[in-house]
């Protein structure tokens, strides 16, 4: 993989070159039976495991854990954290976790509930 090095000018300073040229981690949430990315990006694993633990404690029939499916009621959501490596513009995925499913039935965790301090 080859990154590009790229300058944009802002006003009279050179921003965002060291942010293209640097790649970092980053960490998405998402609900993989809806394929809905949830919310922002998050720069660690811990920051990414507590909006997950933060989602188990909302009820599984209301927002954000509320199916967008019109059988919500028999639905439910299965969130995944997803981890990339970004320059600014491109986005390299490099694992996927499931952490945890949401539904009438309750809540299931998958091996990584204590992950996070």
């Amino acid at each position: 993989m080859v990154w590009i090095r790229a300058s944009v000018r802002i006003g009279p300073n050179l921003l965002f070159e060291k942010e293209r040229t640097n790649p970092k981690i980053m960490f998405v949430i998402e609900d993989s039976w809806h394929a809905e990315p949830l919310g922002e990006e998050h720069l660690t694993w811990v920051d990414a495991m507590q909006e997950v633990h933060r989602l188990a404690s909302i009820p599984w029939d209301k927002e954000p854990n509320l199916a967008p499916c019109t059988g919500w009621r028999d639905c439910g959501r299965k969130y995944e954290i997803i981890e990339y490596k970004t320059n600014g513009e491109s986005w390299k995925f490099i694992s996927r976790h499931s952490v945890l499913e949401i539904d009438a039935k309750g809540i299931r965790w998958d091996n990584f509930k204590d992950r996070t301090p």
